[in-house]
């Protein structure tokens, strides 16, 4: 009976660990879509009104500032800036060097990578890009 109560609980926390980062990032990417949709309307209205082009347009806006965060955490300078972020914030918050060592290693990483959280969710969340 312990050993099917560790299996459902181990399993339990793994999946969560799984979907919670993912879903903030999905909510924090629609966050960002919904914030720049008013900025995007002059730009939409010299398309097709049957494309909902604002949602279309932020969309690509959001995808491509997460390209270049992506990009620029790639970089020397960009990912000493990611640590300084990391350090002096993420780690002030309760539980985030938790998260994310189960997290790396629940991906495959051995817990001693750089996290790269391109577009806020994987910093924020314990979900990581390892360099």
């Amino acid at each position: 009976m312990k050993k099917l109560r560790e299996f459902v609980l181990g399993r339990l926390v793994a999946g969560a660990l799984v979907v919670a980062p993912t879903y903030l990032a999905v909510l924090l990417v629609l966050k960002g879509i919904k914030s720049l949709a008013g900025i995007m309307k002059p730009f939409a209205q010299l398309l097709p009104k049957w494309l909902p082009a604002d949602e279309v347009l932020s969309l690509l806006v959001v995808l491509v500032g997460c390209f270049l965060i992506g990009v620029a955490l790639r970089t020397t300078i960009g990912h000493r800036l990611w640590n300084r972020v990391e350090k002096s914030f993420f780690d002030r918050m309760p539980g985030y060097a938790l998260i994310r060592s189960l997290t790396q290693r629940l991906a495959g990483g051995s817990g001693g990578g750089v996290e790269a959280g391109a577009c806020g969710a994987g910093g924020g969340a314990g979900a990581g890009v390892h360099y």
